[in-house]
């Protein structure tokens, strides 16, 4: 659906379906429109179905700028399917708002106005007659505003292992507030990761890393916070003292690997890490809880260090 007038000038030329294989069905492109936009074999096109026309956009680094607004009815089935997942998918799919018709005999804008609200990527909510209008964030959408918050967030939790070795004591609501935090920063930086790649498919390898590092995330602020439970009942434990600052380094060092991409600071992590599984080795009958939280943290540190390696590579190909 196109919200603004455009003039073009039209050239009508008419092409026959021929088929391809069994089931497939083709159409050349012309030669004069394929040359004027530099295409040649095996560049991406976009094709934009615009109810009974079909839009061909050549491919760019962007997705086509035509498609900036959807309009779908809230039924029944769309109510089932989840309206967060359709607005998000008409966000990712890049367009720039989308409009909700409903029944005004029978239905409220409420539902779909408390739904929109409460999403990071809208700028705005329009109530009119019998449609509720979604309008997008505009702005190139940053990954690393998210992430550099949710390593705030990782720092704040580490403070808390530090002082329950020292203290015996947890606080259990400031880990839970800390964990629910970066629950929904991890949910954001994974959407802010689609949004990017979706607008530039040569980033498509970027996605698959970064997803794959984003759910290794996601799961580190329950060991980290596991640790500080365990951490405490060892209070003024000289040995896991030195156990816990060793890994909260490692863990700095891998996730801070992570964040600038850099091969220097595995290398740092990896060298630490070594010292840990040392220390856990020689003391493992002694602390046995202790030995598989932090077991658990290695193991999850590794695999984002090993996808750190694949981001870093990537970046240096370029």
């Amino acid at each position: 659906m196109l919200t603004r007038e455009l003039t073009l000038t039209l050239v009508v030329e008419t092409r026959k379906v021929q088929r391809l294989g069994s089931s497939s069905l083709v159409v050349t492109l012309p030669k004069n429109w394929a040359r004027k936009n530099k295409l040649k074999p095996g560049d991406p096109i976009y094709m934009v179905d615009d109810g009974d026309q079909l839009k061909i956009v050549p491919g760019s680094d962007r997705k086509p700028s035509i498609m900036e607004e959807v309009a779908i009815k809230y039924t029944k089935n769309i109510k089932e399917l989840g309206l967060e997942k359709i607005i998000k998918c008409a966000y990712l799919n890049g367009y720039n708002s989308i409009r909700i018709e409903y029944a005004a005999s029978y239905q409220k804008p409420d539902e779909i106005i408390r739904t929109a609200d409460k999403l990071s990527y809208v700028a705005s909510i329009q109530e009119e007659y019998n449609t509720v209008k979604i309008t997008f964030e505009e702005d190139e959408v940053d990954p690393n505003k998210y992430l550099r918050r949710i390593f705030v967030e990782y720092q704040n939790l580490v403070e808390i292992i530090k002082d329950s070795i020292e203290t015996g004591r947890v606080d259990d609501a400031k880990i839970r507030e800390i964990v629910e935090t970066l629950d929904k920063l991890h949910n954001f930086y994974r959407l802010s990761i689609n949004k990017t790649c979706s607008q530039t498919p040569a980033r498509e390898g970027d996605r698959m890393s970064r997803h794959a590092a984003t759910s290794i995330l996601g799961v580190l602020p329950r060991i980290m916070a596991g640790l500080a439970w365990i951490s405490a009942r060892y209070k003024g434990d000289k040995t896991v003292k030195i156990i816990i600052d060793k890994a909260i380094i490692a863990f700095r060092e891998a996730v801070g690997s992570y964040l600038s991409e850099s091969l220097k600071r595995i290398q740092l992590y990896q060298s630490i890490r070594r010292k840990v599984s040392s220390l856990m080795e020689e003391n493992a009958g002694k602390y046995p809880d202790l030995k598989a939280k932090v077991e658990d943290l290695l193991y999850m540190l590794d695999e984002l260090a090993n996808d750190t390696i694949c981001l870093s590579l990537k970046r240096d190909k370029k």
